[in-house]
């Protein structure tokens, strides 16, 4: 199957999209994003994404994630473009019918080739309406309904291996000096301690050692609890944190991370502003509400405090 470059090429029905991802969940909810912008200028589908943390699989597909169907209606519903996403269902086995005009690689961190000259950035526009597309699965939802956060403050933790390997390689990124990448749980729950959120109980979401982050907000009086299930994939886990998040009393993320931009967009989405950061000074920051992140670079961290 030929790979065509798209220059003056008039597009059929059966003309898609492949895209090929890494990173984490919300890096290829991005590239997603701006692939769909891509697809609908150019009347094209997109053959269902596979997600996965180091290996894409077909057991965390979109459509295992997210409610396909509801996302694929509400996209027609703005753009006119029926059935943009293909369900891999129907392509597998089919793929003598459909041509794949475009394949899509993005190399570490999500980000795309630096030398495709297709690729388009996002606009606020496009944002709102894939992001406010995306509902979890019908199974994904009964686990959220079963461990709601609705009554409860909720926090992403941004302390995994490879965060502090993001931070050292990008330190030149960070020019205020109030802003900062690395926070200990110790430096958090010293903030959330003298914070108007303060609450006895919490909820937190990272990647790694969550019975050790629990019994450290133990140590401090805090009863914390988290969802991790070792029987289900990395970023089903992480989808599943993302929605918990989503839908919390109180949400307390970090400027640079992706996942918590994209609870603080959808939560916006929502009509929800209770939204708060901890990664710039030593205390806690609203959001401003009309300020989001388009982009991984995001940052003067002042642009997201509450005016």
């Amino acid at each position: 199957m030929r790979i065509l470059h798209l220059i003056d090429w008039e597009f059929q029905m059966d003309d898609v999209i492949r895209i090929s991802m890494v990173g984490g969940l919300n890096n290829k909810l991005i590239r997603l994003e701006n692939t769909v912008g891509f697809a609908v200028e150019n009347n094209l589908r997109i053959i269902e994404p596979k997600f996965g943390w180091y290996d894409t699989t077909e057991e965390e597909k979109f459509s295992n994630l997210f409610d396909l169907n509801f996302f694929n209606e509400n996209i027609e519903d703005k753009y006119g473009v029926s059935d943009i996403l293909i369900p891999r269902s129907e392509y597998l086995g089919n793929e003598e019918k459909y041509k794949i005009v475009k394949h899509i690689k993005c190399v570490a961190g999500g980000r795309p080739r630096a030398d495709d000259p297709f690729w388009e950035s996002s606009t606020l526009e496009l944002k709102t309406n894939v992001m406010g597309s995306l509902r979890p699965s019908s199974k994904i939802e009964n686990i959220i309904q079963k461990n709601s956060c609705d009554q409860l403050v909720a926090v992403q933790l941004r302390i995994e291996k490879d965060w502090k390997q993001w931070t050292r390689r990008n330190r030149r990124l960070v020019r205020d000096k109030n802003e900062h990448v690395l926070i200990s749980q110790e430096e958090f729950i010293e903030m959330f301690k003298n914070s108007e959120l303060f609450s006895e109980n919490i909820f937190f979401t990272t990647g790694v050692k969550q019975t050790d982050i629990q019994e450290k907000f133990e140590s401090f009086d805090i009863d914390s609890r988290f969802f991790y299930d070792d029987s289900l994939g990395f970023e089903t886990n992480a989808t599943i944190n993302f929605f918990l998040c989503i839908g919390a009393k109180n949400f307390i993320g970090m400027t640079r991370s992706t996942f918590s931009q994209n609870i603080f967009f959808c939560r916006y989405l929502n009509g929800d502003c209770n939204s708060y950061f901890y990664n710039y000074g030593n205390q806690l920051h609203k959001k401003d509400c009309n300020v989001h992140s388009l982009s991984f670079n995001d940052l003067q961290a002042k642009r997201f405090l509450e005016k």
